[in-house]
């Protein structure tokens, strides 16, 4: 690779970089206790809104393990006003590993991998628009199904959950 060829490459990515954190209105991952995710366990995040102009994007950040026993995940998302009135809600099915081989799926936007753990985002409201501007709250369910109906297990090697918010450009 020339000079010339590195540089432009490195000024790419910088600018691809920076343009996110630009237009990143909110971005916060919580830890799940002992990285089994009990269902009685509902990560909510408070959130600003002061451009009611602009559309938003929102993004699910799951950190798991390799041993995540299942291909995929099922999320339960809700977003709220400043009263917790309901705006919008909806069941999500996202794959976190290929069925058929096992390995991360190409459905997958991964950020990375550090060892055993993978980063994923996943896309959850697309060109959301707010009506009025303040305070907004985003719960998020782990709505896996036991597979023991008689017995509910907290779900296993995820070991953070996340939200990100970004303006449309």
């Amino acid at each position: 690779m020339t000079l010339k060829s590195t540089i432009w490459c490195l000024s790419a990515l910088l600018f691809f970089a920076c343009g996110d954190k630009e237009n990143r209105v909110f971005d916060k991952n919580l830890d799940i206790p002992g990285g089994e995710w009990d269902r009685d366990f509902v990560p909510e995040f408070e959130f600003t809104i002061e451009d009611t102009t602009a559309a938003y994007n929102f993004f699910y950040n799951v950190r798991n393990t390799q041993e995540y026993p299942y291909h995929n995940l099922y999320l339960h998302f809700y977003l709220m006003d400043t009263d917790k009135s309901i705006l919008e809600e909806d069941v999500h099915e996202m794959y976190l590993f290929d069925p058929q081989t096992g390995t991360p799926s190409t459905n997958v936007v991964q950020d990375g991998s550090v060892g055993a753990l993978y980063f994923n985002t996943f896309l959850c409201i697309r060109n959301y628009k707010f009506d009025k501007p303040g305070k907004y709250y985003f719960k998020i369910k782990n709505y896996m199904r036991s597979s023991s109906l008689n017995e509910e297990k907290p779900l296993p090697e995820i070991f953070s959950i996340g939200l990100k918010v970004t303006k449309v450009n």
